[in-house]
């Protein structure tokens, strides 16, 4: 059988042992005639490369952002980025925090160490820190990015223009094989932004969201004392969806409801984990109870509980 090898327009780094691909300074890869089953096998887990962008040259370091300045420019990059995805009719790519503290150590060993690439002096590539943090995945990319000689705000902004200025960037940010990304940024000693995006394929880790919907058979004229012994029963119907990924989104699994009398603390189990969407119970008159409704998704993953129903029956 023939054999093919994968040949990008400019040399590539890699790692004959296997897990993956990295393609130095954006080149859309390019496959010759016969492309082997090492590249085929890994492909999905490709490191699509980075870009530097260093038209400007790089200012002195002045003053250095702080961790909240930074996070906010973290969090408008991803605006950004999803942005890009929206307008192609694709779902968002969801935060995952884990993916942040990785993106953030890959920019902060940029940024000390001075180079720009997507294998660490150590050896490392992003997937290995992936695996090392214990992360479950199923395909992985990383894009970086640097800039140097203009401000912070501008910097997002810039990035992002710019991979989406390159193929194979673009590609990566647009692909339908990704469900949640992370992004870390750090300033180096010269004072230049450096860019690191991780995406994963990887199980459900977004919790559901339930709310109530309605309440029925609650007498309008209720019993005005809390000693009351009358009860009236009452139904509660709810609803929920599971938050919507690019892929692998797990589907509601069921819902537990609980709840207190107000002016209390302690919540107590009205309804066990069910598959319902509506109990009927028995509660006193002149009771004030609130209720609130929590959903659990097929990844075992729970949503936060709902706003506070307050009814008196």
């Amino acid at each position: 059988m023939t054999r093919r090898r994968w040949a990008p327009a400019r040399p590539y780094l890699w790692r004959p042992e296997g897990n993956g691909l990295a393609i130095e300074a954006a080149p859309r890869p390019r496959e010759t005639p016969g492309m082997n089953s090492f590249a085929r096998r890994f492909l999905p887990l490709a490191l699509i490369a980075g870009l530097l962008l260093a038209s400007v040259p790089p200012v002195g370091a002045a003053t250095t952002p702080d961790a909240t300045t930074l996070a906010a420019a973290e969090t408008s990059m991803i605006g950004l980025l999803n942005a890009q995805r929206s307008a192609l009719g694709l779902v968002p790519l969801r935060l995952d925090s884990r993916l942040t503290a990785i993106a953030r150590a890959r920019s902060a060993d940029m940024a000390a160490k001075n180079y720009f690439a997507h294998q660490q002096p150590d050896g490392l590539w992003a997937w290995d820190l992936i695996k090392g943090a214990g992360i479950v995945y199923y395909a992985v990319g990383e894009i970086i990015g640097r800039t140097g000689g203009i401000v912070l705000p501008d910097s997002a902004v810039t990035v992002a223009a710019s991979w989406k200025a390159s193929s194979a960037h673009y590609a990566l940010i647009t692909s339908a094989a990704y469900n949640y990304l992370g992004v870390g940024l750090a300033v180096d000693a010269t004072g230049r932004y450096v860019w690191t995006t991780l995406f994963i394929k990887g199980p459900d880790r977004s919790g559901p969201v339930a709310r109530f919907t309605t309440v029925s058979n609650v007498p309008s004229t209720a019993v005005s004392t809390a000693t009351s012994t009358t009860k009236h029963y009452v139904t509660i119907r709810w609803s929920g969806a599971d938050v919507r990924l690019q892929t692998l989104t797990s589907g509601v699994l069921n819902y537990r409801v609980q709840y207190r009398l107000a002016g209390t603390l302690t919540w107590y189990t009205l309804v066990v984990p069910t598959s319902a969407t509506y109990a009927s119970r028995y509660l006193y008159a002149g009771r004030i109870y609130e209720l609130r409704v929590q959903a659990r998704d097929r990844a075992l993953n729970y949503g936060p509980w709902s706003a506070t129903l307050r009814l008196m029956p």
